[in-house]
């Protein structure tokens, strides 16, 4: 017995490590997009405000695609998606270079792509591996696919920039490509264990009967309330607050390195967001998070802007910044079953995309009419202590509260 534990954790950290790659390369280039916006202007004939609608195009499709994808693996599987997700995102990247005009690189970069990003997204992942899980081990092969987010902007976000000027937006979106073409070994991998232990098919369950079961949950509305919440956080971080440690004082460069650092975080912070989890539990430990997001939020309204503060708020935001997914995940999986994940979570990140876009709207508001980014974070501060409250009303049952029906 003790040999076949063995061989079960040894299988799982296997696909943990092989399901953070593919999420690396998914989301690493997805949150680097930024990067090549103006390379694009340049190369493709287009005005910034065009490809930014084809970018902006792409953070709805994102979040939609992992509901539609989500019930598609329901009916042929999670690697049939994960195939699809692949395909579409490398040929995605691979049409840009030949879209001289708004229309068609919205379709390319951000339907195409975006909607592979979205197959490919941290849910259906974690769907795969989960037959594999036992116990405690499940928290923390969850931070292993997550920390993928972080070490993908890592790696992405520098390389992306420096192509783009060097060699123009077309060298890197063919380098993007020809990267992604190793997810689909990594995917491959992947759904192999899932289908050897329970199998990563469910085509027994009906996805309307699954979310709508879900949907008269009370737990699952306030952990996709909360998710929101999330989003509406992560939003003004990806979108705003590079901008804000410009207004700051703080050069290009070191804007840069804030990200850098805030990349790296993530990583760290989600990994040691699994293992307290692990050991604590999921409820209170995403609790404490949105509470620790709430100060941070109130400290970077009163603290001065001085460099070391800012880098001080980036490592400490970038901490926070993905831990939430790994137990909002394990939480949703608890209340629903794991075998729901693939929709269940899809349609929570499509909750989360919501704020993110609402945080990156009211943003342009406030500091348009003078309020600044302080308005923001305060009003970010409120929301997260309102979610830590909705987490903690969400009591976690040992098995899944809902007994969803087979179609």
């Amino acid at each position: 017995m003790g040999n076949g534990r063995q061989g079960i954790g040894a299988k799982l950290l296997c696909a943990a490590l092989a399901a953070s790659f593919v999420y690396a390369l998914s989301s690493g280039i997805r949150s680097s997009l930024a990067a090549v916006i103006v390379p694009l202007t340049v190369s493709n004939g287009l005005s910034y405000a065009q490809v930014s609608s084809a970018v902006a195009v792409g953070q709805f499709a994102y979040g939609l695609s992992q509901v539609l994808f989500g019930a598609l693996a329901l009916r042929l599987g999670v690697r049939a998606v994960l195939l699809w997700g692949c395909a579409l995102m490398i040929s995605g990247l691979a049409l840009v270079p030949w879209c001289t005009g708004a229309l068609s690189l919205t379709l390319a970069l951000g339907l195409l792509f975006h909607s592979g990003t979205g197959a490919c997204c941290f849910g259906m992942l974690w769907c795969a591996i989960t037959p594999l899980c036992r116990g405690k081990a499940a928290a923390l092969a969850a931070g292993i696919v997550s920390a993928g987010c972080g070490a993908g902007t890592l790696v992405f976000s520098p390389l992306m920039g420096i192509l783009g000027e060097k060699a123009g937006a077309g060298a890197v979106m063919a380098g993007c490509a020809a990267a992604l073409c190793a997810a689909v070994p990594a995917c491959l991998y992947v759904t192999a264990h899932g289908r050897e232990d329970r199998g990563a098919k469910t085509s027994g369950l009906n996805a309307r009967a699954v979310l709508g079961a879900a949907l008269r949950d009370r737990a699952y509305l306030l952990l996709i309330a909360a998710f929101c919440v999330c989003g509406f956080h992560m939003g003004i971080i990806q979108t705003h607050f590079y901008s804000q440690l410009l207004s700051d004082g703080l050069s290009a460069a070191a804007g840069s390195a804030a990200y850098a650092v805030i990349g790296v975080a993530t990583s760290a912070g989600a990994l040691w967001c699994a293992a307290l989890c692990a050991r604590h539990g999921d409820g209170k430990i995403l609790s404490s998070i949105y509470l620790v997001r709430a100060c941070l939020a109130v400290a970077i309204v009163l603290l001065p802007g001085t460099p070391a503060v800012l880098f001080a708020a980036a490592l400490l935001l970038g901490l926070s910044m993905d831990a939430s997914v790994a137990p909002t995940s394990q939480l949703i999986s608890a209340r629903l079953g794991p075998q729901t994940l693939s929709v269940t979570f899809g349609f929570a990140y499509l909750s989360h995309q919501a704020g993110g876009f609402l945080s990156a709207y009211l943003g342009g508001v406030f500091v348009q009419c003078g309020a600044g980014y302080g308005a923001l974070w305060a009003l970010d501060s409120l929301l997260c202590l309102t979610a830590a409250v909705a987490v903690m009303l969400c009591a976690r049952p040992s098995q899944g509260a809902l007994r969803l029906s087979h179609a």
